[in-house]
């Protein structure tokens, strides 16, 4: 968190405090989809809905700020063929698998 608009109000925090871990969390729904452009192409997308740094939640918006325009490609990646679904359940992500032949 060196970048914007971290590196702008370093300044102004507290000696040290910017060494303090500080937990980062992001919740929202994961969802496969079919690609748009090649239709063979499965993707997992992430769909953000909430976003709070240590126990200070946040807008979405901020978090697309921070992380601009490439952020995208964190929230949405290709998924192997073998992979037929994805879910979260309590505690834990399930993913199942096809036996491709």
């Amino acid at each position: 968190m060196k970048g914007f608009p971290f590196a702008q109000i370093g300044p102004y925090l507290p000696a040290g405090k910017l060494d303090e871990p500080t937990w980062v969390r992001v919740r929202g729904r994961l969802r496969m989809e079919r690609g748009a452009v090649r239709r063979d192409r499965e993707y997992a997308t992430f769909d953000v809905a909430e976003f709070a740094l240590g126990a200070q939640p946040l807008g979405v918006w901020l978090l697309q700020l921070l992380v601009g325009g490439q952020g995208r490609d964190l929230f949405r990646w290709q998924v192997p063929d073998v992979i037929e679904s994805i879910a979260v359940e309590d505690g834990r992500l399930v993913i199942k698998t096809a036996v491709s032949s």
